[in-house]
């Protein structure tokens, strides 16, 4: 199985022997999307495959279903070894911290206070004469005010603030 850039340029290529399956991935807004999943990653990123989908009934969807991942689930049957249906430990975490029986998320202290600081800056920038958005109060500058003098500091105070 391949992924081409633009539909056009192969980029990666993913033999048969080591893809574990295609299974839909549920987003924030209730949509879903099909992602291909190897066997030693089973629980990762996965390689989009699909466009998103906003609903189960969608006529795209379920001839998506019926013409593309059942046909290559079935090829994908004859790669498959009773190893690779073996519960999979995940020992280490990319996103949380594990202390006990309890898991705090991973954050990037430096990151987050340049980044306030950062926005805290362009608002003070946009108060002086050579401000980027013009001299007037319009709604839409009121807004990025707000959003720079009140969000700029509260990002780099939860930086500072709290465990790892």
């Amino acid at each position: 199985m391949r992924k081409k850039l633009f539909g056009l340029l192969p980029v990666y290529a993913v033999p048969f022997s080591r893809i574990y399956g295609i299974n839909p991935v549920s987003n924030m807004m209730g949509g879903y999307k099909y992602c291909l999943f190897k066997k030693e990653n089973r629980y990762g990123k996965g390689m989009l495959v699909s466009c998103s989908y906003g609903r189960n009934d969608d006529p795209n969807a379920i001839a998506f279903v019926d013409e593309v991942i059942n046909p290559i689930h079935r090829l994908l049957e004859a790669y498959d070894g009773p190893e690779d249906f073996k519960p999979q430990m995940i020992g280490d975490y990319r996103f949380f911290n594990v202390e006990g029986a309890s898991y705090t998320i991973r954050k990037n202290k430096v990151a987050n206070v340049l980044f306030g600081l950062t926005l805290l800056g362009i608002g003070i920038h946009e108060l002086t004469p050579q401000a980027w958005l013009g001299d007037g109060m319009s709604l839409g500058r009121v807004c990025f005010f707000l959003f720079t003098f009140i969000g700029g500091p509260a990002i780099a105070l939860a930086g500072l603030s709290g465990s790892p």
